[in-house]
């Protein structure tokens, strides 16, 4: 099952936070997509104050049990794992229970997708996102210029600033046919300093 499954664009997103921890240190983060909970509880074990990890109903099960492994080594850090279908009000508004979120997470989430599915996704993420959020999402390039298209203007048409960089892998290759980084934010504000230093570097 898909929700089982590692893919490369979840260590690859890990990874750079890994080598920005800045962009999540002290802040609140939710992960859209989560699947097993890797760039969610990478984010947990390198400062960030709070992460909700989310999913589809057949994902939480094991979504919930790698959530409560990972707490017991991130004290820290209140780190939760709830389901949220893309779209459905009610589940942004629970989300939202304890505030906007400065950190929206997700990897390879963003794929062969009808316009109605990319329209739910970016509307999830601008219901979620606090004023001066940011939005990391670690994309695998597939030539989906549909889907890409369709994601680049419903952003725009919401306010939203996206952009794409090259993202390195675990081993510091990088490679712009394989995966990206899209960084949305608020009319292009969102990154500290030094984070902006650090996505010049890829």
């Amino acid at each position: 099952m898909r929700v089982q499954v590692l893919w490369a664009c979840g260590r690859h997103l890990a990874n750079h936070l890994c080598e920005a921890p800045e962009l999540i240190q002290g802040k609140r983060c939710i992960e859209l997509g989560a699947g097993i909970g890797l760039t969610g509880i990478a984010a947990a074990a390198l400062g960030a104050s709070e992460v909700v990890l989310t999913d589809v109903p057949a994902a939480m099960s094991l979504l919930r049990a790698n959530a409560a492994a990972a707490s017991a080594s991130h004290e820290g850090c209140r780190l939760i794992a709830q389901e949220l279908l893309w779209g459905e009000q009610a589940h942004i508004e629970q989300a939202l229970s304890r505030g906007a979120y400065e950190v929206v997470l997700g990897a390879d989430i963003l794929y062969f997708q009808s316009k109605e599915d990319v329209v739910k996704l970016v509307a999830t993420m601008d219901g979620l996102l606090a004023a001066g959020g940011a939005v990391l999402l670690a994309y695998e390039w597939r030539e989906d210029w549909e889907t890409t298209d369709a994601f680049h203007c419903e952003c725009a048409a919401r306010g939203l600033h996206s952009e794409q960089r090259p993202l390195r892998g675990p081993l510091g290759e990088v490679d712009e046919d394989e995966a990206v980084l899209l960084f949305v934010s608020r009319g292009g504000s969102g990154l500290p300093t030094r984070a902006s230093a650090s996505l010049a570097l890829l």
